[in-house]
């Protein structure tokens, strides 16, 4: 009969004084972490677009640098 193998999950270096680990049921940061990244993206599009709008309706030239801002986005 195998012997029943028990894993323990250990940090690499012991926590300071005062924490206790929790492996079991970690902290999730996600969802913020994932709306944070939504508005930031969502400010970058508003810029792109009025920098479009100036280089089009209002300088009326574009150049290389504005297709590389649009393909980055």
């Amino acid at each position: 009969m195998a012997a029943k193998l028990q894993v323990r999950f250990s940090g690499a270096i012991p926590p300071p004084p005062g924490v206790t680990p929790n492996f079991d049921n970690p902290t999730n940061i996600g969802p913020p972490l994932l709306g944070v990244g939504a508005v930031f993206v969502a400010i970058m599009f508003i810029f792109l677009a009025i920098r479009i709008y100036v280089k089009t309706k209002i300088v009326r030239k574009s150049s290389p640098d504005d297709y590389t801002c649009g393909i980055a986005a």
